[in-house]
């Protein structure tokens, strides 16, 4: 988390790999002013955060099964994925060796 005198909130970036399991995340901030006098105040706030799962049980093929830099262009065919949410693209990675 930040500091006291910070205006802005973080999380350290490890955050969801430390706890793969988890499919939510609650963030809690409790703000104290004018602490041990009689102008004191408190408030809070707080956001839950829904980890989207990847798309599950599909598969890509890729026709011809054997490219080489002379048979650019080629065809990738993805079918059967799921995801909870909507599919709104694929993006593929390759290495020409």
């Amino acid at each position: 988390m930040t500091g006291v005198n910070s205006a802005a909130v973080a999380v350290r970036t490890t955050v969801y790999a430390d706890h793969p399991e988890a499919t939510n995340f609650k963030f809690r901030v409790l703000v104290t002013s004018g602490a041990g006098t009689d102008m004191e105040t408190t408030g809070q706030a707080e956001m839950v955060v829904l980890i989207n799962q990847p798309p599950k049980d599909g598969n890509c093929s890729i026709s011809p099964a054997h490219v080489s830099r002379s048979e650019i262009p080629f065809e990738v065919t993805c079918t059967g994925w799921q995801d909870d949410g909507v599919i709104q693209n694929y993006e593929i990675y390759g290495k020409l060796q």
